[in-house]
């Protein structure tokens, strides 16, 4: 029975298929033109829907002016709240304000009202109820600070008046015998200042403070000037001996250099700087006390130069001869400028070597002395001679004469007669001295026509 169920089902399955293809029409199962339509469908729907397309841009459109709204409306709910915020706190400031406002016109003079006013907004520049506090306690200990600082300059106060008032009454005992140094005497101390400027101490001190500034500065700015200015002047005189020195060699491939050497000693360094105590300085701004210690300074110079005390004679020149103030050196240069030996002295060289040293120092020493720096030749031109190069060979005796010739000097020798021949170029004359008998001298004096010197 159930065969025979399922296959009348099957068939009347079967003809309902057939029933149903047989009524359909060729046009519904035609896929060409079916698939067809679906394209321009789905045209119709990407020109809608794709980004440029009116579509588009009203949905774009509807979307942002729903965002607007939303954040206008959550914005106008902030500022409603806000201002419902700022409407209780400014009613609980009035009220606050009203009550401090009686405490204050009582209690602050408008000056200290302002003062206040300064300091609160020096800190902070608006006033907010959650902040003055912060703000107050700022200021508070901004006042005990300087209350303290305060304190300290009354305590400095009163112990520079005590200082001062027993520095006064051990300077003026009679004057002082019925003060105390006690600070609480300072009305008494103040009545004797009024007594003293009104006896014109002030004119004085003014004319103190002129006479110092105008007098005695300037005179000791001349001298100070005068001592410090003296090695360099006497290093320009000494530029036009260094110049006669370059012509004439003073060994082979060398020559000779007189170098100043400021050499001042421990007297002089200590008497300049008493000087430049007493000239250096703003005296416009001076005040009475630098003053005095400054004409202390220059009463103790002024004391020691014009004292006729031996020792302090001794001091003045020492400090005041600026000849002592230099010392030279002796420079041994080659050719190409380079230093081969310094001498301070004639130590550590031979006979020849010392005596040639000293003769060339000599030449320059005379020349300094005889001659200003523009003059061809010396105002005084004999140099004499005794035992003149008696230690040196002909060679650097030949050097020494032409250093003197070169001077400008007239050269009066006394010497052995072995060097007559080396000397015979640079004289005019020769004259020989002889005692052969020990009782009386006899002279031989012969004169050279072509002589030089």
């Amino acid at each position: 029975v159930e065969s025979a169920s399922a296959a009348r089902d099957d068939m009347l399955s079967r003809r309902a298929v057939l029933e149903d293809l047989v009524e359909t029409e060729y046009v519904r199962i035609d896929g060409e033109d079916a698939r067809a339509q679906l394209a321009r469908r789905r045209a119709e729907l990407e020109a809608l829907v794709r980004p440029d397309s009116d579509l588009d841009r009203a949905l774009i459109a509807e979307r942002e002016a729903k965002e607007a709204y939303d954040a206008f409306n959550s914005r106008a709910a902030a500022a409603a709240a806000a201002q419902a915020e700022s409407l209780a706190t400014q009613r609980h400031l009035e009220a606050v304000i009203a009550e401090l406002g009686d405490r204050l016109d009582d209690a602050l003079t408008p000056q200290d009202r302002d003062l206040l006013h300064g300091r609160f907004t020096a800190i902070r520049r608006s006033f907010r109820l959650d902040t003055i506090d912060h703000t107050a306690s700022q200021v508070t200990v901004q006042f005990a600070g300087e209350g303290r600082a305060a304190d300290a300059r009354v305590r400095s106060a009163e112990s520079a008046f005590v200082e001062a008032a027993t520095r006064y009454r051990d300077t003026w005992p009679a004057q002082s015998a019925d003060l105390s140094p006690s600070v609480d005497d300072r009305r008494n101390y103040g009545d004797m200042l009024n007594g003293i400027v009104a006896r014109g101490l002030p004119e004085h001190e003014a004319n103190f403070l002129r006479l110092l500034k105008e007098r005695s500065r300037d005179t000791l700015i001349h001298l100070r000037d005068e001592i410090m200015s003296a090695p360099r002047r006497v290093a320009e005189r000494v530029e036009p001996v260094n110049a006669s020195l370059l012509r004439s060699n003073f060994d082979i491939g060398t020559h000779l250099a007189i170098q100043v050497k400021i050499s001042r000693s421990t007297e002089v360094q200590e008497f300049l700087r008493d000087l430049g105590v007493v000239v250096d300085g703003n005296f416009e701004d001076e005040t009475l006390a630098a003053a005095e210690r400054r004409f202390e300074r220059l009463s103790h110079v002024m004391r020691r130069l014009g004292s006729s005390i031996p020792a302090d004679a001794a001091w003045k020149k020492r400090v005041l001869d600026t000849r002592g103030h230099v010392t030279f050196l002796a420079r041994e240069l080659a050719d190409d400028g380079r230093v081969l030996a310094v001498h301070d002295s004639s130590k550590g060289l031979s006979g020849g070597q010392r005596q040639r040293l000293v003769v060339f120092c000599l030449a320059a020493a005379l020349r300094y002395q005889l001659a200003d720096a523009e003059d061809a030749v010396p105002r005084y031109g004999t140099i004499v001679l005794d035992e003149a190069f008696d230690k040196a060979d002909a060679q650097y005796t030949r050097m020494a004469m032409d250093i003197f010739r070169e001077f400008g000097f007239h050269m009066v020798l006394a010497t052995p007669q072995k060097l007559l021949q080396t000397l015979e170029p640079y004289i005019g004359a020769v004259t020989s001295v002889s005692n052969p008998t020990r009782r009386s001298s006899e002279m031989a004096h012969v004169a050279f026509g072509s002589g030089t010197s």
